[in-house]
C-alpha cells in the first residue's frame, strides 16, 4: 500500500494512505486521510480568538481564495474590493465550514460554464458579497459511498447562510440552503475524504443558490435599502427583571410553582421553576448577553453566535428522535430537540432514577443565548415543543428596543 506525505513548512503535514474505492456502478474513488498534524499557521485566523474583531485585508486581491477570511473566525473584510452599491448584479463567492473549522471555497467546477457571471465567476476584486456556509447538517440520506476502508453514508446538506458586503464585512443578510439530491449520476462521493468522517453531505447547486440569494445578487438596491442593508441590531446590555416577566408565557402546568432566581445577573438570567410532585415539573429558562472584546459590544453577536454553535453540537449528541429540528423565524437562529429528562435524585446507595421526558431549546437572539430546558415524568415532547418555542419568544420580547 502506497503511502504519500505532503508538508507544507510551517502550516500543515499530513500522511495519505491510498486506497482502491469504489461506489455503486464500478467508479473507481481515491484517498482516505489518514491523519493530519497541524503547527502554527494553520487555516489562517480560524484559530484566533473569536473575540477578535473583524479587521482588514488590505493585500491585493488575486484569487478568490484570497477571500476566505471573509467566512474565517475571526472574520476579515477587503477595502480593495467593490462595494455592495448600484445597479444589480451584484457579483457573489461562497465558502463553507470545512475540516478544523476551515473556510474553504465551493465549488463550482460542475456549474454550467455559461452561468451568468455574478454567481462565483468574476474577477477576484469585482465581488462585492461573500456568502459563508455553516457546517452541514443533515437533511436526509441519500447512498453510502464505498471505500475499500469502509462504506461512508452521504447525506443531504443543510446550511445556515450569512451574507456579508466583502469591502466592509458588514451582514447583509441570512438565509438557509440545502445540498443537491441524487440525480442518478454516480458523482456524488468525493474523490478523497479525511478518515475521522462519519457524514459526507452534499453542497447546493447553482439553482440553489440562484433561489436562496437572488434577491441579493440580482436584484436592485433599493434608495432606502441602501443605507440600511448592513444595520445590525442594537446588543442586549441588561437583561435585569427578565425571569419576572415571563408568567403568562409559562406553560399551563408549571401553575403556581414558584420561580427560583438565585444567581441571576444584569447580564445573565437563570430562572428556574421546580415542583415537588410526582410528576417531577423542571423548567430552567438561561439567558445570556455577551459582551464583546475587552467589555465592548462591536463582536459581541460574533460571540453569541460561536456559544450557539457549541451548544447546538452538544445537544445533538443528546437528541433523541426526530433529531434536531430548525424553529424558522425565531430569533437570529434556533433548534429543538427532544432529550432524556429523566432526574437522578439522591446519592450512593439511595440514588433513584426518575423517568421523564425533555425538550430543548437554543435561540440566537442578537447577542443573546437562550437555553430553555423543559421536563417532566408524564411530559409528551409534542405538547412541551410549543411550550418552549413561546416561551423563548416572550423572552426575545423583552429586550430592549
Amino acid at each position: 500500500m502506497p503511502l504519500a506525505t505532503i508538508a507544507a513548512a510551517g502550516e500543515v503535514s499530513m500522511s495519505i494512505s491510498i486506497w482502491g474505492g469504489s461506489v455503486p456502478g464500478g467508479r473507481m474513488i481515491g484517498a482516505l486521510i489518514t491523519s493530519v498534524v497541524v503547527a502554527a499557521g494553520l487555516l489562517g485566523g480560524c484559530s484566533s480568538s473569536s473575540t477578535d474583531p473583524v479587521s482588514a485585508d488590505e493585500r491585493p486581491l488575486a484569487t478568490n481564495r484570497d477571500l476566505a477570511g471573509a467566512c474565517a473566525n475571526p472574520r476579515t473584510y477587503f477595502p480593495r474590493a467593490d462595494a455592495y452599491a448600484g445597479e444589480a448584479p451584484h457579483p457573489i463567492t461562497a465558502f463553507r465550514t470545512g475540516f478544523l473549522d476551515s473556510a474553504e471555497e465551493v465549488s463550482s467546477t460542475k456549474w454550467s460554464s455559461n452561468r451568468p457571471q455574478q454567481w462565483l465567476a468574476v474577477d477576484t476584486p469585482r465581488y462585492q458579497l461573500v456568502a459563508c456556509l455553516g457546517k452541514a447538517e443533515s437533511d436526509g440520506y441519500l447512498r453510502d459511498c464505498a471505500f475499500e476502508s469502509g462504506a461512508v453514508p452521504l447525506h443531504r446538506g443543510r446550511y445556515e447562510v450569512t451574507v456579508y458586503e466583502v469591502k466592509t464585512g458588514k451582514e447583509i443578510g441570512r438565509e438557509r440552503m440545502r445540498g443537491t439530491g441524487l440525480d442518478g449520476s454516480g458523482d456524488r462521493c468525493p474523490f478523497m475524504v479525511w478518515l475521522d468522517r462519519k457524514m459526507l453531505f452534499t453542497e447546493p447547486d447553482l439553482a440553489e443558490f440562484q433561489r436562496a440569494l437572488g434577491k441579493y445578487v440580482d436584484a436592485p438596491l433599493q434608495p432606502e435599502a441602501s443605507s440600511t442593508v448592513s444595520a445590525v441590531p442594537r446588543p442586549v446590555t441588561d437583561l435585569s427583571g427578565l425571569c419576572g416577566k415571563l408568567g403568562s408565557a409559562l406553560p399551563a402546568a408549571i401553575g403556581s410553582i414558584p420561580l427560583k432566581d438565585s444567581g441571576s445577573q444584569a447580564t445573565s438570567q437563570n430562572c428556574v421553576w421546580e415542583g415537588r410532585g410526582a410528576d417531577r415539573l423542571f423548567l430552567r429558562v438561561a439567558a445570556q448577553a455577551h459582551p464583546g472584546r475587552s467589555g465592548s459590544t462591536s463582536n459581541s453577536q460574533d460571540l453569541a453566535r460561536q456559544i450557539y454553535d457549541i451548544s447546538k453540537t452538544t445537544m445533538e449528541r443528546f437528541a433523541l428522535a426526530p433529531g434536531l429540528e430548525p424553529v424558522p423565524g425565531l430569533g437570529d437562529q434556533a433548534t429543538v430537540a427532544h432529550t432524556d429528562g429523566s432526574l437522578l435524585v439522591g446519592t450512593g446507595s439511595n440514588r433513584r432514577t426518575y423517568p421523564g421526558t425533555k425538550a430543548s431549546l437554543i435561540v440566537l437572539a442578537r447577542n443573546v443565548t437562550l437555553d430553555i430546558g423543559w421536563s417532566g415524568a408524564n411530559l409528551d415532547y409534542e405538547t412541551a415543543k410549543p411550550e418552549v418555542i413561546a416561551l423563548a419568544r416572550e423572552v426575545i420580547a423583552q429586550f430592549p428596543r
